[in-house]
């Protein structure tokens, strides 16, 4: 690189960095694009975490790239819509919430001088090609997967062998991935811990069923959303989770909130949507009081709560310890 091209780079950088640091006023108006669906309860979650958490004078325009029920074929497309929403719009910052929103667009939004928020992000945010990006820093998702078998291991007698069952989406692998290493089996202390990612919910089932003969002693399911059918067609998330819940011989818990409740899993240490929305929030009005975006490092939602079901921990005639109760919040 010559001087004269060094030169510009500087130029383009300090204006960059002066741009994304100006007040955008009181509010703003802000674009969120989704990387699932609208009556995701994860995205309803985290959306009412920013919505609740910034004054009413904030305006919301939405997005959903629907990257759980559509195949991967279609996620570019659903991308490039999402930019042209963006370029219409014109918002004053953008929201880009879970992986493949920031996978498809980050790289476009970081030669803009548009703040940018991302949150739910399992994977590395470098593997997105935004690193040194002014402009972008965000939310990081990081469940406490380990933390939380060792956690439910005290309510289950004799634990020796536990199935962690996740969909083979590009989330599940990120998550997966990072805790357990990018291993199908690990030993987390005493206990044998197989995981297991799959596309069909034929498998799926498969897995369940066989769990209990394979001495399985409980069950935690992951993300779930993007099972398919044989021909590749979507199947509902609560079909996937209240079969499990009905079929399985076993217990079954969960590492996220929106899988727990009557007829699904039983409970967890999990993490919850609303935390990546509220934490998302705090960083925009940083942005907004005026803050340099490059000045903002990425943060970590606040750690995993304990949430269980009454009614499935009934049905399972599970015992919580005395000293663990003070820590649950229980849902029906």
């Amino acid at each position: 690189m010559n001087k004269s091209q060094l030169l510009t780079s500087a130029i383009f950088l300090w204006f960059t960095l002066m741009t994304v640091s100006v007040s955008v006023a009181k509010a703003a108006d802000v674009l969120i694009i989704e990387s699932y669906h609208a009556d995701f309860s994860w995205d309803m979650e985290y959306k009412k975490g920013i919505a609740e958490n910034l004054t009413s004078d904030y305006r919301f325009s939405y997005f959903q790239m629907d990257t759980k029920r559509l195949p991967v074929g279609k996620h570019l497309e659903m991308a490039d819509l999402a930019w042209q929403k963006y370029l219409v719009l014109k918002p004053d910052i953008v929201v880009l919430a879970d992986d493949n929103a920031l996978k498809y667009l980050g790289p476009r939004f970081k030669n803009t001088a548009t703040p940018v928020v991302y949150l739910g992000i399992n994977n590395n945010p470098r593997d997105y090609e935004i690193y040194y990006a002014a402009n972008i820093t965000g939310v990081l998702e990081r469940p406490l997967l380990k933390r939380s078998i060792l956690y439910l291991k005290k309510l289950v007698t004799n634990v020796d062998k536990v199935l962690v069952l996740s969909d083979d989406t590009p989330s599940s692998k990120a998550a997966m991935g990072m805790e357990f290493e990018n291993q199908d089996v690990i030993k987390l202390r005493e206990v044998l811990v197989e995981v297991a990612r799959v596309s069909h919910f034929s498998h799926w089932q498969e897995k369940v069923l066989s769990a209990k003969e394979s001495d399985i002693d409980f069950i935690v399911v992951g993300l779930y959303q993007g099972i398919r059918d044989e021909n590749g067609n979507h199947i509902n998330a609560d079909r996937v989770i209240e079969w499990t819940s009905a079929n399985s011989d076993i217990p079954v818990f969960g590492f996220w909130d929106f899988s727990i409740g009557i007829n699904k899993a039983i409970g967890g240490l999990v993490i919850k949507g609303y935390e990546q929305g509220y934490t998302a929030a705090k960083i925009i009005k940083r942005i907004v009081a005026g803050e340099s975006v490059a000045a903002i490092r990425p943060e970590v939602a606040k750690k995993g709560s304990y949430i269980f079901s009454r009614e499935e921990v009934k049905k399972h005639n599970l015992i919580i310890p005395t000293n663990m109760n003070s820590a649950i919040t229980w849902v029906k």
